[in-house]
């Protein structure tokens, strides 16, 4: 190369400084001002630039988004690693990352919250000067679920994991609160606690406000279920502590505590009541026919009493959502789930031979999620049709899992699980698939109910144009890790009742 031309461009370089300082030190006006930026011009083209046309780029951009389904988020966002970089995602927004040489990055996303899960935390992006590369991550994330959690064997808590990702602790201080049921509105939880001696009646706003204490009672108040309309709620109460399970009654407390009477009478067993889904009607196990004991049925001013059915030990029983069939669970030929017609008519064992319990209806009451037992411990999460059909294990052996709860908008199913070596909450879809924890931390979990006001498909997707995905929309099932013979936790207020010729024996829930 000629030496003369190979010191020209610092010549120029130094020369053009020289007169944009003086340019930029004269007054910018009259003749003096056009004559300095006519020699700039001059300057440019001296060197081998042609005037106004910009330097060729260097480098590139990246446009990263996180788009979360499902009905929850993480309040914290996301953040991605590139290049070293760390850059600060917010669910569904896309962000820009500037002056990226070019070449090719590997993305991970990192600071997913425990009831978010992706199928690919990683994604790769080709990099050229001048150019965008498009990245989407996809993430599912959960919430509108309240649970119990474990503190101590004497400590138990109410906490609610909100669609904003945020956890609620919804009770504190000493003793067992038992979550129970959910206002229709979605805005207030019933639970029971011990905090006074015996079982009382509580109910608290779902962000921990304005706890209401309900009843008073020295006796133990239990089972506690809020009315279709949010005027009332139906319980039963009876003097048992820990010993033989002799009498309870029926009682109805209005939702702020200013009423309280008994529906029917304080001289039988009259427990574990549930309402029709028009709030007509309440259906409970009784002892008023002669046998021990029937499904029986009553109306809100105490008449129409009736037996809907008898079945050795029924009980836990609940309508269909369309009030067409009646679910129970009976010890007839061994415990299981069954259903009948409201009229106690057609009763059929759901799962005939095989140890069944804890059900829960599917929103439209085609199908029912139930736990169940193989007699060898082996504990599953099954979900069968309304006719006794299609009986399909959802959780695998050995997996301690239970207490299957159906969304409101019926496409996922909440359920606590032991796999890991700590009971958790999980949520997975109603075939099965797409497991994934909500909940983390040493705690046992368990109890999960979905708030009946969560919003199906609360995140709307917002999708960069072009964007690659970092992985299929349908979460993948986890695999299930080695785990020792498993033993469900359950906590220790939950009881059974079962007939024993005259005798009343009351023993732990479940086989």
């Amino acid at each position: 190369m000629h030496p003369l031309r190979s010191r020209r461009p610092a010549t120029c370089v130094t020369q053009r400084r020289e007169l944009r300082r003086r340019v930029l030190n004269r007054r910018p006006s009259g003749r003096a001002w056009s004559t300095s930026t006519i020699l700039l011009t001059l300057s440019a083209i001296g060197c081998g630039e042609t005037p106004g046309a910009p330097a060729a780029p260097a480098t590139g951009f990246v446009a990263v988004v996180v788009t979360v389904n499902g009905n929850g988020t993480d309040p914290d966002g996301f953040s991605v690693s590139l290049g070293g970089r760390s850059v600060t995602l917010q669910p569904n927004i896309p962000t820009t990352v500037d002056a990226v040489p070019p070449g090719s990055y590997a993305l991970r996303l990192r600071g997913l919250a425990p009831q978010c899960a992706t199928n690919a935390d990683t994604a790769s992006a080709a990099v050229v000067a001048g150019d965008t590369a498009a990245v989407r991550f996809v993430v599912t994330c959960y919430g509108a679920v309240a649970f119990e959690e474990a503190v101590t064997p004497d400590n138990f808590q109410a906490v609610y994991l909100g669609e904003d990702g945020r956890i609620v602790q919804l009770t504190t201080g000493a003793g067992r609160n038992y979550l129970q049921d959910w206002s229709p509105d979605g805005a207030r939880v019933v639970f029971e606690t011990d905090r006074n001696g015996n079982l009382d009646l509580y109910t608290v706003r779902a962000d921990g406000s304005d706890l209401r204490r309900l009843t008073t009672h020295p006796y133990q108040d239990e089972q506690p279920h809020w009315s279709p309309d949010g005027r009332w709620i139906v319980f039963h109460r009876t003097p048992y502590q820990s010993g033989p399970f002799e009498h309870a009654w029926l009682n109805l407390v209005s939702a702020d505590g200013a009423a309280e009477k008994v529906l029917l009478d304080t001289l039988h067993r009259d427990f574990d009541p549930t309402w029709a889904p028009d709030g007509s009607q309440i259906i409970f196990s009784c002892d008023r026919f002669g046998r021990i004991w029937d499904l029986c049925s009553v109306k809100l001013d105490g008449t129409g009493l009736r037996s809907v059915l008898y079945s050795d030990g029924a009980q836990h029983a609940d309508w269909s959502p369309d009030s067409a069939r009646v679910a129970f669970q009976s010890f007839a030929g061994g415990q299981a789930i069954w259903i009948a017609g409201v009229d106690g008519s057609n009763a059929v064992s759901l799962t005939p031979g095989l140890v069944s319990f804890d059900f829960a209806w599917s929103p439209d009451g085609a199908q029912l999620v139930l736990a169940t037992y193989d007699g060898a411990g082996g504990y599953s999460i099954e979900r069968v049709n309304r006719d006794g059909t299609g009986l399909t294990p959802l959780t695998p052996i050995p997996d301690a899992a239970g207490d299957g709860r159906w969304s409101p908008d019926g496409t996922r199913i909440a359920f606590y699980s032991q796999r890991g070596g700590q009971q958790q909450i999980w949520v997975m879809n109603p075939d099965g698939s797409g497991m994934h924890p909500i909940t983390s931390g040493p705690e046992p979990k368990f109890h999960p109910r979905w708030n009946p006001r969560a919003r199906p498909g609360a995140n709307g997707a917002t999708v960069v144009a072009g964007a690659s995905p970092a992985g299929a929309d349908r979460l993948a099932p986890l695999g299930l890790p080695a785990m020792r013979e498993p033993r469900p936790w359950r906590p220790p207020h939950g009881r059974c009742a079962r007939a024993a010729g005259l005798a009343i024996i009351v023993m732990p829930c479940g086989p």
